[in-house]
């Protein structure tokens, strides 16, 4: 995938250990196969066109946190509650959930979109952590639909208790896409030995650890790695954990990048063999004399490769996963003990690749290793494979528009890690073969934008990494200015590899405002195509792009652009609204948060991989509204209706609801106004008879209380308790999922005064433990 001629800078420097000497640039003069290093390949001449002339102001909506309490006062409910109940659904496009409240029989229920799952996958559920069970029960919920809930399910079952957590995170997070592929279905047992593996050598290499927090019992169980790393700023070696997302997403997981998962062999394929094995095992083990990677046996003029090592075999000898100097090292370089694991991988890759590739081009780790030779593509895939497989966490990057791709390592950060190109290609130079670990590549091209993709599919934008950078704040808007939300940007950028002519750089999604801001490679024009499953194509015609920029773009500069669907018009949804009385013979208190969830295909990928992003902010917009039975027969039907307390979009919610009257209610949570962003929503109901509220201003009850204000918050809150004699407390904030995020001591009458602004967006937990007594109260924090 590397260009006709591809530069790499040209700077004077030492590497460690071998030599010091000045690289030239590298001019590569044989040409690739442009597109064929895509499983799926599509080649699309674009055709730039100006911006439309507008003056169209977006719309922009800003979910609210509905309450109906005012901060300073105490409300003090006299009334009966006569039950309580909870629930939490994914709410796909359209969909909506809602509690049942009938005054007749004083009863509630719940209803949800309908779906069922196997007693088996609710049991292997149960044995998943907490953090995974949102998402594995929604991934239960589509694999349903397969018949294929239970087969997933047994493998978690099936799994020992130290390795259920990869085995339920990888089918979680693999998509529905790969999990039902049917070469895959046929040997999906191959995720158990993923993890056992894992297991397997993690004892026998130095430079990692697995570090396991939480208990079996509790569900709070995860795992993660560090790492020794040798750090020249204090001239000693430390260790270094990874977050427990690098480490499920970049170590655990089995999908690379646009290949298939496979363990299975298909013999007519001519681009993903695996030969019968999981590329953990393969290249750990190189299991079978019949594929036996290591004979090489290439010679060229540029000299000769007889045989490499077996990569488990080699992995166990370094001390270090490396010592954080951003440096190159030269092919053909002996194996030494001091080396460290980056070294070493760099030089076996390099060398179990020593010239340029031959088509068909390769997808599966196994196939590159035995077929020896490659461009950046099959270098890429390989170099992921083996450090996953020696458990360094490893992201597969593209520079689409440069057509050129490589992959980062995970240490307080990316960073750069590539073996460039065959050292024995006739037509290479002295820099080919080379492991480059320089900061951003250090090539002498101008990068757009740099992408990976996590392996549920969902793209990454690391340009920051590799170039000077502007920011693009792109809206996207009906013709009067409402939000698109979910429209997928594909941008493009030009000069490109090969011309002067645009070419795709990657991908990106608008919000729920229809707002997208990413960040872009300097010295560039871009343009940009919009497209949205509801609504089509901006400009129409698809062979068309709008320019972003038609001059080159500058380093930190801001780009503000507006982008209207001329052709759409979006109807607003509303009901009439109607008065709730003040007090009643029942009520209700509900409270609820939402958090929104972006679903996609990513058309890359060659199984057409759907994710499903989750808010990182555990943020979320769902209408909310109660009615009564007539009007709510008329929203199913998506006819005219009336309601009370009608929100448009709400972050969450927590209400005090007099009932107009007797009879069956509703309070429903829809997400009507969403394509691509589905909705979580977890919310708890009470039913009150002789509903009616009293106030006492300005102090706390006699009833031992914490008070915290304002709530929700966004900059700071105040904490207050009326505990005896204002006694010495243990304090403690937990974030939604039982993290503790914050802790202090409380010692003093005084409020205690926390900055929120350190808080991501969420719902959170303030407990207080004191000698005599403990407290809680539920926080809202909002951005």
């Amino acid at each position: 995938m590397k260009k006709n001629i591809i530069f790499l800078a040209v700077i004077c420097f030492f590497v460690f250990n071998y030599f010091a000497n000045s690289q030239q640039i590298i001019k590569v003069e044989k040409a690739e196969q442009k597109g064929t290093a895509s499983v799926n390949k599509e080649i699309k001449s674009i055709e730039a066109i100006p911006l439309p002339a507008t003056q169209i102001k977006p719309n922009y909506y800003k979910p609210r946190f509905l309450k109906n309490k005012m901060e300073i006062l105490n409300y003090i409910q006299e009334n009966e509650l006569i039950e309580s109940i909870s629930g939490k659904t994914i709410l796909q496009d359209n969909e909506y959930s809602a509690y049942i409240i009938d005054t007749r029989d004083e009863s509630l229920s719940y209803l949800s979109p309908a779906f069922t799952i196997s007693e088996t996958a609710k049991e292997a559920i149960g044995e998943a952590p907490l953090w995974l069970e949102d998402q594995l029960l929604y991934k239960f919920r589509l694999l349903a639909t397969r018949n294929l809930d239970v087969d997933y399910a047994q493998l978690i079952l099936d799994a020992p208790i130290e390795q259920k957590d990869e085995v339920a995170f990888v089918i979680a997070y693999m998509s529905l896409q790969s999990l039902s592929d049917s070469r895959f279905l046929s040997d999906k047992e191959m995720i158990l030995r993923n993890a056992a593996h894992i297991y397997k050598v993690d004892d026998s290499l130095q430079y990692v650890e697995k570090v396991e927090y939480g208990s079996f019992e509790a569900r709070d169980y995860y795992t993660t790695t560090k790492y020794r790393i040798f750090d020249p700023s204090l001239n000693d070696t430390i260790w270094s954990e990874v977050p427990k997302e690098i480490y499920y997403f970049y170590v655990v997981h089995p999908k690379l990048d646009q290949e298939g998962v496979y363990a299975k062999d298909n013999v007519n394929s001519k681009e993903q063999r695996t030969y019968g094995y999981e590329w953990r095992h393969y290249i750990w083990s190189n299991p079978d004399p019949n594929y036996n990677y290591q004979p090489v046996n290439v010679k060229t003029s540029k000299g000769s490769v007889d045989s490499i090592p077996r990569f488990g075999e080699l992995m166990q000898q370094p001390k270090i996963l490396w010592d954080r100097r951003r440096t190159y090292f030269p092919f053909g370089r002996p194996f030494l003990p001091s080396n460290h694991a980056l070294d070493m991988i760099g030089n076996w890759g390099s060398l179990a690749l020593p010239v340029d590739v031959t088509l068909p081009r390769s997808f599966q780790p196994n196939q590159i290793l035995m077929k020896h030779d490659g461009m950046c593509n099959e270098d890429a895939f390989l170099m992921a494979g083996a450090c996953r497989t020696a458990l360094i966490p490893l992201i597969y990057l593209g520079t689409w528009s440069m057509d050129h791709v490589f992959g980062a390592i995970y240490d307080e950060g990316w960073n750069h890690f590539e073996f460039f190109r065959g050292g024995l290609a006739p037509s290479g130079n002295s820099a080919y073969g080379i492991t480059n670990m320089m900061e951003g590549g250090s090539y002498g091209w101008d990068d757009a934008l740099v992408e990976g993709f996590r392996p549920d599919g969902y793209p990454i934008n690391l340009i920051e990494n590799y170039a000077e950078t502007c920011t693009f704040n792109v809206s996207v808007t009906d013709t009067l200015g409402n939000p698109i939300e979910g429209a997928k940007l594909i941008i493009y950028a030009a000069p490109s590899a090969y011309s002067s002519n645009p070419d795709q750089a990657g991908t990106i999604w608008t919000d729920f405002n229809g707002k997208v801001t990413f960040l872009a490679g300097e010295k560039k024009q871009y343009l940009v195509q919009i497209y949205h499953p509801k609504y089509g194509w901006a400009p129409q015609d698809s062979t068309k792009a709008f320019y972003l920029t038609n001059f080159n773009s500058t380093a930190n500069a801001v780009y503000n652009v507006t982008i209207p669907y001329f052709n759409v018009k979006i109807a607003e949804y509303s009901p009439e609204l109607l008065t709730l009385p003040e007090t009643a013979e029942y009520g209700v208190n509900l409270q609820w948060s939402a958090r929104d969830i972006l679903t996609a295909e990513n058309k890359r990928d060659g199984q057409r991989s759907r994710f499903y992003k989750w808010n990182d902010e555990n943020t979320g917009e769902v209408s909310f509204f109660l009615c009564d039975s007539v009007n709510f027969e008329k929203f199913k039907k998506k006819e005219e209706f009336s309601a009370y307390s009608y929100e448009h979009l709400s972050v969450g919610g927590d209400l005090q609801i007099a009932l107009p009257g007797s009879g069956k209610w509703f309070a429903v949570f829809s997400n009507h106004n969403f394509t691509s962003y589905y909705q979580f929503v977890e919310s708890k109901i009470e039913l009150i008879k002789d509903f009616k509220i009293s106030v006492k201003e300005n102090s706390l009850s006699e009833i031992p209380q914490l008070l915290i204000t304002p709530n929700p918050a966004s900059d700071y809150i105040s904490i207050k308790h009326n505990l005896e004699n204002n006694a010495a407390a243990d304090l403690k904030i937990l974030n939604s999922i039982g993290e503790v995020v914050f802790e202090s001591k409380f010692e003093s009458s005084s409020p205690f005064i926390l900055d929120a602004k350190q808080f991501p967006s969420g719902i959170y937990y303030c407990i207080l433990k004191s000698a005599q007594r403990n407290l809680s109260q539920k926080f809202i924090i909002t951005k």
